[in-house]
């Protein structure tokens, strides 16, 4: 007697997993593309059916369409189903509405990735809800992309004498100049002070840290409810500052992944034969707006053939360290280079 196998009582539930997301991005091959034909129909669910029901009436209605199944195939009168395929009935189901939240985020994330942009009054409360990035724009013209569960407020008289907004969460803003009126962002014990430029504040209220990054331009962050004589810390384009609320400390930082500040076309036309050490470092910090400390006496022997373009800073370095067999360290705002040289 010949005995049918069904491929998903052979699989782990990754396995599946991975089926199903590869079929609902057109990925699956022809036989992944029956079996799950296979198993929506014994559900009694079209794969591409869809509703206006909330999220919890849809979750409701897999597992009940589920259970259904195993029920029927199991009750009196019927061939019951093996242990193992109730099991695997189950697995499948928590794997079909892990894939099921997965995909409705994903498309969030593809089609909402920013909300549509809205302008705002003055006085008012803005909160971002559900797990989509929106962008408001603010009376005096700047922008603020709010990230999911956040929030901004400001006063009626936002522009003088200063333009002050009020944080809880995360967010990037891109400020109008105006020397006139200087933009004040309040969160978390800590203010960040900008003329003009674009940076993101993350201060969600149980967080620990509080973390200012600047994309461009030149910020001024400094606690709040402090002595006025405490000094700012100046941040520049590729730097943060991170506020340690528990030490009541402050570290200035490089970002994770610095952006480079020229136009790529510059940038691809960086390309050194055989160029001292000191000249791709001097390019790198013009590109990254960042200080690279090295000894030039030790280096002056170490040339080298590359090109700019490509990879990100610490890739780059990563790659140019190992050719002349060096190593570094981030230490506040700046790249140290050590070794011993080229002979």
């Amino acid at each position: 007697m010949i005995k049918r196998v069904n491929l998903v009582d052979y699989m782990e539930q990754k396995d599946f997993y991975e089926i199903l997301r590869k079929y609902r991005l057109g990925q699956a091959s022809p036989e992944e593309e029956k079996m799950i034909d296979d198993w929506y129909e014994a559900m009694g669910k079209q794969p591409g059916e869809t509703t206006d029901m909330p999220d919890e009436e849809k979750e409701r209605r897999y597992w009940e369409n589920i259970s259904v199944h195993v029920n029927r195939s199991g009750s009196r009168g019927e061939r019951h189903l093996p242990r193992y395929a109730i099991v695997v009935a189950a697995s499948v189901c928590i794997a079909i509405v892990a894939l099921f939240y997965l995909y409705t985020r994903e498309s969030a994330q593809r089609t909402l990735a920013v909300g549509k942009d809205q302008v705002v009054e003055a006085g008012k409360i803005i909160r971002s809800t559900g797990d989509s990035m929106d962008q408001f724009t603010l009376p005096d013209g700047s922008r603020v992309t709010l990230s999911p569960h956040s929030s901004i407020r400001f006063p009626e008289h936002f522009n003088l004498p200063a333009r002050e907004i009020y944080l809880e969460g995360e967010g990037f803003f891109e400020v109008v100049p105006d020397e006139k009126s200087p933009f004040l962002v309040h969160a978390n014990d800590m203010t960040t002070k900008v003329l003009g430029t674009s940076f993101k504040v993350r201060a969600f209220q149980g967080d620990n840290k509080v973390t200012v990054a600047v994309r461009t331009g030149r910020v001024s962050v400094f606690r709040s409810h402090v002595s006025h004589n405490e000094k700012a810390v100046i941040l520049t384009a590729n730097q943060q500052v991170v506020y340690d609320r528990k030490e009541e400390k402050l570290y200035r930082q490089l970002v994770e992944a610095p952006q480079p500040l020229l136009p790529p076309a510059e940038i691809d036309r960086m390309h050194f034969e055989e160029a001292p050490l000191n000249d791709i470092f001097h390019a790198l910090e013009k590109i990254y707006g960042v200080d690279i400390v090295f000894d030039e006496t030790i280096f002056s022997s170490c040339t080298l053939t590359t090109s700019i373009s490509g990879n990100d800073l610490y890739r780059r370095l990563d790659i140019i360290c190992s050719a002349i067999g060096a190593t570094y360290t981030l230490e506040e705002n700046r790249i140290i280079v050590r070794g011993k040289g080229c002979d």
